[in-house]
């Protein structure tokens, strides 16, 4: 009788311990599911598809989580020199759109993260919009490096798209007729999570993010410097190409 009390007790001590101990697992977004975000096929299935459910089908079903944030910007700073190479009409709004979604990330989002705000619906909120904003930059770069990109019939984030987000966050969607379809709607919406970010620190970093004069992350430098360089090279290119074609022309004649 006292050996199965006893074994009893030792049962429920254990069960006990064990139910206490918080599961430690591992959200982190497989290299796999980031190759597939940054995919072409990825782009080119976002012009077709009703793409508000689609990306978050994607995002669910690829496990895309919030915790690859740093490894997302890897791949945003690494188009530089790939969205020079692939050169048309849409490189330079191309290149805008990666240096104002690097500047909120590094300059707003990351000291968000360093204050870690009370209300964790709000950090969820924050954290999955970002996220979010920068899958959605990849797959529109990828888009904007296609030469066959059509504006008019395939332009998925422009009009309303960030709408519902944009209210979510507690901005106002402004009705403005937009001059630039492309890099507008982004600008927005940044701008609505910048917001959101700011409500949330406390009151004197509130006040240092508003005061704040705008200073280059050097990872920005860096893209925007690599960029440059390769703008140069590649007009320096075409000048060459173009001097060339008219020696061969006047050869000819």
């Amino acid at each position: 009788m006292g050996i199965t009390c006893s074994k009893r007790k030792i049962n429920s001590q254990k069960y006990v311990q064990v139910q206490a101990k918080p599961i430690q697992a591992s959200l982190s977004t497989s290299k796999e599911a980031l190759a597939f975000c940054d995919s072409q096929d990825l782009a080119n299935i976002m012009r077709t598809k009703p793409v508000k459910q689609y990306l978050q089908d994607v995002i669910k079903k690829q496990q895309i989580y919030f915790d690859s944030c740093e490894q997302l910007t890897h791949i945003i700073e690494r188009k530089s020199e790939i969205l020079l190479r692939c050169y048309n009409d849409f490189t330079e709004k191309a290149l805008k759109i990666k240096l104002i979604v690097l500047k909120y990330y590094n300059e707003n989002f990351l000291a968000y993260q360093k204050f870690e705000p009370g209300c964790i619906q709000e950090n969820d909120l924050v954290a999955n919009e970002t996220m979010q904003i920068l899958l959605e930059t990849i797959i529109i770069l990828n888009c904007l490096m296609d030469k066959n990109f059509d504006e008019e019939q395939e332009l998925w984030w422009g009009n309303d798209y960030f709408k519902n987000r944009i209210q979510n966050l507690g901005g106002i969607v402004e009705d403005r007729i937009q001059n630039d379809q492309i890099v507008q709607p982004i600008v927005q919406y940044l701008q609505a999570l910048i917001n959101k970010v700011t409500q949330s620190l406390p009151i004197n970093q509130q006040q240092q993010q508003q005061q704040k004069p705008f200073q280059h992350n050097q990872s920005v430098v860096n893209s925007t410097a690599i960029a440059q360089v390769h703008l140069t090279k590649f007009y320096n290119d075409l000048k060459l190409e173009f001097a060339r074609d008219a020696g061969e022309e006047q050869i000819v004649s």
